[in-house]
């Protein structure tokens, strides 16, 4: 499983495999070139063993910054959600500013190259550095 939202960027994460031993490794994508981070020597990470879903996000409003609001050019209404009523939206709503904050939950099971009794799982839940902005104010 790589996590790379597209090829040209520069970090990432995957499970490879060792060309020395050929078990499994977690690798690490800084520039342009893959590193191992783990010992093929004493750990090795099973296909399916580096799990990456999809991203979970929280947006967060941002509308209520917008400088139309402060003017007097446009109103609250226009950002917010479709009137449950009505059914009618502002007419901003679709292209409103907010933050995305996204983060991943990573899964990470392991054994031991010399017992393979010996299991490990490790669960991280990651926040991604760079929000996405979504929208804009008019």
């Amino acid at each position: 499983v790589d996590i790379l939202d597209n090829p040209t960027e520069g970090f990432g994460v995957r499970r490879g495999v060792d060309t020395a031993t050929g078990r499994g490794v977690v690798q690490l994508r800084t520039a342009n070139a893959w590193q191992s981070i783990t010992d093929p020597g004493t750990l090795e990470i099973p296909v399916g063993g580096l799990s990456i879903p999809a991203p979970s996000s929280t947006e967060v409003p941002l509308w209520d910054a917008c400088a139309c609001l402060f003017e007097g050019i446009c109103f609250e209404d226009e950002f917010k959600n479709p009137n449950p009523i009505t059914l009618l939206k502002g007419i901003h709503f679709d292209n409103r500013p907010r933050l995305a904050i996204r983060q991943y939950t990573l899964v990470l099971n392991g054994r031991s190259v010399t017992d393979n009794r010996v299991l490990r799982q490790i669960t991280e839940t990651v926040r991604v550095r760079n929000d996405e902005m979504i929208g804009a104010c008019p």
